[in-house]
């Protein structure tokens, strides 16, 4: 079996044999993507090309990532539920999401 070290994430054999996909309507104050746990080793986060905001992302603490709508992040992380999403007050954007578990 291979081992592959990618910074934290240690990934075995076959990695993303599963993916989930989900979309949620994100605005002010910020939530999680996910609400339930779902181990990851990352996410991809897009702001929908139709969303009429820019979208905030980060954590539970603070969402200082700026996602014009259109634009993407792929972040590695072990749960989708640390990921949160919003705007600044009076926007809304949509997020979609696809985690690889």
């Amino acid at each position: 079996m291979t081992k592959i070290s990618r910074g934290a994430v240690l990934r075995t054999g076959n990695a993303y044999d599963t993916m989930t996909t989900g979309t949620i309507g994100a605005a002010f104050p910020a939530v999680a993507i996910y609400q339930e746990q779902l181990a990851c080793l990352e996410v991809l986060v897009q702001n929908d090309p139709a969303s009429a905001s820019n979208a905030l992302i980060g954590n539970r603490f603070g969402q200082s990532i700026v996602l014009v709508p259109g634009a993407s992040i792929t972040i590695p992380i072990n749960n989708v539920n640390k990921v949160w999403a919003g705007t600044a007050p009076g926007g809304g954007a949509t997020i979609n999401w696809i985690a690889m578990t």
